[in-house]
């Protein structure tokens, strides 16, 4: 659960969004977990400094999705039914 990504989202103030469920941010879900919300944006507020609030963030490309079984490079397989048949 996260805060908006939207600039336009963000003038509303603070909200709240299951981006797993929800990834065009549609359903403002703080209502479900007001204590919850309430630490993050407290947690937020305590690190404002002139009215701005700094997150370090790690992202991760592809670590959500998955990269399916690691192939090794020195063995490379293809398989013989999906090539097609040429024919002149």
């Amino acid at each position: 659960m996260v805060l908006p990504t939207r600039p336009e989202k963000m003038r509303k103030g603070f909200q709240m969004y299951d981006l797993g469920k929800d990834p065009t941010e549609s359903i403002d879900i703080s209502a479900e977990f007001p204590e919850r919300f309430e630490r993050m944006k407290a947690a937020l507020d305590a690190s404002a400094t002139d009215g701005r609030i700094t997150l370090d963030l790690e992202l991760v490309f592809g670590h959500c999705w998955g990269g399916g079984p690691k192939m090794d490079p020195l063995n490379y397989r293809i398989d013989a039914e999906q090539i097609p048949i040429r024919r002149n």
